[in-house]
């Protein structure tokens, strides 16, 4: 017969768990808000480069699909969530390290 109780953390375990509404929302602050509003209006604004769009896309895609599965299913998926924090750190990095190069290269003098 299975055991309806709510699991208690395990003292022995040498993992962390995670509360549920922790890793949903978590989840949805930093991807789907930060991430996006941070990432996607510095590429999609004028002038327009497709360069930096075709960089950024995927990984926000993947971030965004990451983080709806997280919060549709967080107990399954908490081993998961810490290389999601992880990856997250890096996408991040990286997002806003292409945004920078776009400013600085329509600042430059040369470029019109």
């Amino acid at each position: 017969m299975a055991n309806n109780k709510r699991s208690e953390p395990y003292d022995d375990s040498p993992y962390v768990i995670y509360a549920v509404d922790g890793i949903r929302l978590s989840a949805g602050i930093l991807v789907l808000f930060f991430l996006n509003v941070f990432l996607l209006i510095p590429v999609f604004s004028v002038p327009f480069q497709s360069l930096y769009t075709y960089i950024l896309l995927p990984p926000l895609a993947f971030m965004n699909i990451w983080a709806i599965a997280l919060i549709a299913a967080p107990r399954r998926l908490q081993l998961n969530y810490v290389l999601f924090r992880g990856v997250f750190g890096i996408v991040c990095s990286v997002g806003f390290m292409v945004i920078i190069q776009k400013s600085v290269l329509l600042a430059s003098p040369g470029h019109e």
